[in-house]
């Protein structure tokens, strides 16, 4: 039980659970598949921490070598890359065009590296383990500034947004930044004897907590959105029905519903349709003057409320109040975002 209760174990039941929860959803709607490719891709990199299935297992399966750490590090450089732009472009470009020159150039930047260490063996933490070697500290710490500059870009735009969904993602991603500068200090005492190992190690260990700390609020954020959603759009379904059964038994027309593709599982077309419903019910009570019963009355004001509230109630945008040096860092990322 304590082994389930791993942070990297919460966090991949998070991501998998917004896996599962939206496939369905991003097979038909494009624009639900970048969050949802985030999530399996950082289900696979939490899964190779070896918390469910141990590492010589899993590093055993691809030749032993050590190649189970760098296939982790390049899921995890995809997963939060796909989360970054999934928040920034609001799923509004295609998928393939969020694959860009920056990913790549840090990607194969930690890539090169790690074929120049004297692997050895399968090793419990890898990055840790071959600190010692400059190929082996450049890795890791190329790969963890990569972390750091997609969290810190993350946090920039988020904030500026203000949107209030991705509160837990924003303090997961200060708790990842602060992990990888903190890991990168410590994997460099270590591979420069800066200071004694036995103040490197607690000082590396103490960095990883804070990293999957940050990944659990991150994964659980993502998790949380996909619940919200189905459970959006499975309230605007059941409205839909619920309304369209009062104008058949009126004998009323039933506005028609789009064809079964991808444009009727987006939610404003499906909220489209039931504001042409409640419209119809209302135009049937003024014009011929009959009245509804009780539960249909209930049933037409819970369509119309909900209709409401999402079609016509703006999000509100508020910034949280942040400490000084956090500021100082999202103004320095925001301004090199426009000037790119």
């Amino acid at each position: 039980m304590e082994q389930m209760m791993h942070p990297s174990n919460l966090a991949f039941f998070a991501l998998a659970i917004a896996f599962v929860v939206r496939i369905r959803n991003a097979i038909r709607v494009p624009t639900a598949r970048h969050t949802w490719l985030a999530s399996g891709v950082g289900a696979v990199a939490l899964l190779c921490c070896g918390t469910l299935i141990s590492i010589p297992v899993l590093d055993g399966w691809l030749g032993g070598t050590n190649f189970l750490s760098l296939l982790q590090n390049v899921a995890a450089a995809v997963a939060f890359w796909l989360v970054a732009q999934a928040v920034v472009t609001q799923g509004h470009y295609p998928l393939h065009k969020l694959f860009r020159w920056p990913l790549y150039v840090g990607v194969f930047s930690f890539v090169i590296p790690f074929f120049l260490i004297e692997r050895g063996a399968t090793t419990q933490d890898f990055m840790l383990e071959r600190s010692d070697q400059l190929a082996g500290f450049l890795y890791s710490c190329l790969y963890l500034a990569l972390i750091a500059g997609i969290c810190v870009y993350l946090i920039a735009k988020i904030w500026r947004s203000g949107a209030q969904s991705f509160a837990t993602m924003h303090l997961g991603g200060a708790f990842v930044s602060v992990g990888c500068v903190l890991q990168i200090l410590a994997l460099a005492s270590i591979c420069f004897n800066w200071l004694p190992e036995g103040v490197s190690r607690p000082v590396y260990t103490f960095a990883l907590t804070s990293f999957s700390g940050g990944v659990v609020l991150m994964a659980g954020n993502m998790a949380g959105l996909a619940l919200l959603r189905l459970r959006s759009t499975s309230r605007v379904k059941h409205s839909i029905k619920s309304v369209e059964s009062i104008l058949r038994r009126k004998d009323l027309e039933v506005p028609a519903r789009p064809a079964m593709t991808t444009t009727w599982l987006n939610g404003e077309t499906a909220l489209n349709h039931l504001y042409r419903s409640v419209i119809a019910v209302n135009d049937h009570v003024q014009a011929d003057g009959s009245s509804l019963n009780n539960d249909e009355k209930k049933r037409v004001e819970r369509a119309s409320h909900l209709v409401s509230r999402k079609m016509f109630t703006k999000p509100r945008k508020a910034r949280a109040r942040l400490p000084r040096w956090e500021l100082n860092i999202i103004e320095w990322a925001a301004k090199g975002s426009k000037s790119n």
